[in-house]
């Protein structure tokens, strides 16, 4: 591609030559400077979608080779990721706290508001819960593999999604969230992070070799965006809220845009586009 970025100039010279000399005598065939302007444009075509195949090849870390330590991050998708943590976690916490206690084991401690039963829950410390084996060994790790995706699927290597994972399951939920209805647990605070960054790892080798396959699980790629949401939710939503697409593009895809728009008839950010 560099050459043929090194060779543009010659040609655009070359034919401002050829076109002052029919200009000056007028013996240049017409023929000869409508080629030589079609080659011109051929050339600058040819390296826009070179330039631009480059460009998409290299945007997802789903395009480079497997390494637990390559290391090549997103920022803007990573806070864009944590944005849709954050809001899962608030609306769970929402409607945890109204459900009855004996489904969710959450038992108020003695304050006189949240924040007073927050900081006593806290101080504390943790203790071991009495949630049942699919809640601590199942959902929790299950959990911590979604956190540590959101982390991996923005170019992460595995260590730093690793403390993702830590932090936000920690200090995010265990001590933030979850203490303001009871005290942190031992269970999840181990399980969490550490199954859960397990499992999550898992689930980027698997994302890997179904985005290789164009979405492809049994030739459907129905069953493959099916699979890739449940192993990587909070990347696959955000990247439909914000009209992304986090993966190398496939022209022959099906989209479906599904716009919402306001009082003005103007788009809003709750548009989204769905790709089949």
């Amino acid at each position: 591609m560099m050459s043929k970025v090194k060779i543009l100039p010659i040609l655009i010279v070359i034919s401002f030559v050829f076109s002052s000399s029919r200009l000056r005598a007028n013996e240049a065939p017409s023929s000869f400077k409508i080629g030589l302007d079609s080659l011109i444009i051929d050339s600058l075509v040819s390296v826009r979608a070179e330039a631009m195949a480059d460009s998409l090849q290299l945007r997802s870390i789903y395009d480079m080779e497997y390494s637990l330590k390559g290391n090549y991050p997103n920022r803007k998708q990573l806070i864009d990721n944590s944005k849709g943590i954050l809001g899962g976690m608030l609306m769970a916490t929402g409607v945890m706290m109204m459900l009855p206690e004996d489904m969710t084991n959450w038992n108020e401690a003695k304050g006189k508001n949240i924040f007073e039963r927050w900081f006593n829950n806290v101080k504390q410390g943790p203790v071991v819960d009495k949630d049942g084996f699919v809640v601590n060994w199942i959902l929790h790790p299950y959990s911590g593999a979604v956190y540590y995706m959101a982390a991996r699927s923005a170019g992460y290597n595995a260590w730093r999604s690793l403390l993702y994972v830590s932090f936000v399951s920690t200090f995010i939920w265990e001590f933030g969230l979850e203490a303001f209805a009871e005290r942190p647990s031992i269970q999840d605070l181990l399980s969490t992070p550490l199954i859960g960054g397990l499992m999550g790892e898992g689930f980027y080798l698997a994302k890997r070799d179904i985005v290789a396959r164009d979405y492809r699980v049994l030739n459907c790629r129905i069953i493959g965006k099916l699979l890739v949401f449940l192993m990587d939710p909070v990347t696959e939503v955000m990247a439909l809220v914000f009209h992304t697409d986090r993966h190398e593009p496939n022209m022959e895809k099906w989209q479906v845009n599904f716009p919402i728009t306001n009082l003005m008839g103007q788009k809003t950010f709750l548009s989204f586009r769905m790709t089949f």
